[in-house]
């Protein structure tokens, strides 16, 4: 009897570490594991020791190494990877130096293993089913723990061209922290509003304010585009400007285009647009990049012909009080003269 419940015992204390490693993982090491492969910044290594990448079921912490760029934090402040139950990730990591990384196309299977892409302005496509590439963790998502039959590689999308192995690659460095290479709030992370701003609820890369929010005439109105932390790859942007009236009717719309490498600032005038009446009305600007991101933006502005209409009537009564001054001068010189 004793034996048998000894027995039991050591069946159960099993069973429960094996449960906890599902619930709580990290990313395995050795060879090739641990990378996955981008096609504009090359390797990624998450497996690191000192980026300490853990997986649970309330998301994914840490950093990954991206050799020449530096960390990537798994969890900022202002994003954060998430895991769902059936294994499907979302959210943002973020590089200081290649901006916001968008994980929502990636899930883990029931084997630990990460597939799919991830995808970024700057990073480009982050594959993790690639030849070399093999991601995998001890965790399991809530709805796949209990089964674990699909095939532990991650090479599921054929070589890239012109990729390396990750053997070759420099060694991460062996004692560096991620925490004085990126700092746990940058200042990307904690961008504070100016006058006629409004931010994207999570990407805070671009900005857009205006100079004035009160114009004589729209032809006044000066919108500046803010690019932030584009990282070092060359990006095309598509913008949508338009502008709607008080009915929400719209009276005007362009579209420009520019190429961000790092940072930038758009000056867009509206010298085109016709006239419009005196009221109320809102500056809409749409940015389109990497294909499928998207950023809306919305400035109220008014437009008043009275706030123009001071200026010139100042300078007319300077030009009167200038020619009154020398009429004056000239009578009392003359004046002067018959006197003598």
């Amino acid at each position: 009897m004793k034996k048998y419940i000894y027995c039991v015992g050591i069946y159960l204390l099993l069973a429960t570490g094996a449960a906890a490693s599902e619930t709580v993982g990290t990313v395995t090491t050795g060879g090739n594991e641990g990378f996955a492969w981008s096609d504009q910044a090359g390797w990624v290594n998450f497996g690191t020791a000192n980026g300490a990448i853990t997986i649970q079921d309330s998301g994914i912490t840490g950093y990954a190494w991206i050799p020449n760029y530096g960390w990537m934090n798994m969890n900022p402040s202002n994003g954060g990877v998430s895991v769902a139950a059936g294994g499907a990730l979302s959210g943002y990591a973020w590089s200081s130096a290649l901006g916001w990384v968008n994980f929502s196309g990636v899930s883990i299977n029931s084997s630990g293993v990460f597939t799919g892409q991830a995808t970024g302005a700057s990073i480009g496509t982050l594959t993790f089913s690639c030849t070399n590439c093999s991601v995998k963790t001890d965790y399991r998502p809530p709805a796949l723990e209990t089964t674990s039959t699909e095939s532990s590689s991650g090479s599921s999308g054929g070589a890239t061209p012109g990729e390396p192995t990750p053997a070759s690659l420099l060694p991460s460095p062996a004692d560096a922290v991620p925490f004085t290479t990126e700092p746990t709030t940058s200042p990307e992370e904690s961008v504070t509003d100016a006058e006629g701003e409004l931010l994207p609820s999570e990407l805070f890369d671009i900005r857009l304010v205006i100079d004035r929010r009160t114009i004589s005439s729209v032809q006044k109105l000066v919108a500046r585009t803010t690019f932030e932390s584009f990282g070092r790859v060359p990006t095309p942007v598509d913008i949508f400007f338009s502008i709607v009236d008080a009915s929400g009717n719209e009276v005007y719309s362009k579209k420009d285009n520019v190429v961000i490498q790092t940072e930038g600032v758009l000056v867009t005038r509206f010298a085109d647009v016709a006239e419009l009446p005196d009221g109320e009305y809102v500056l809409r600007m749409r940015t389109l990049y990497n294909v499928d991101v998207e950023d809306f933006f919305e400035i109220p502005f008014t437009i008043n012909a009275a706030t123009g209409g001071g200026l010139p009537w100042v300078w007319i009564a300077v030009g009167i009080f200038g020619l009154v001054l020398l009429a004056t001068f000239f009578i009392a010189k003359r004046r002067m003269i018959k006197k003598v």
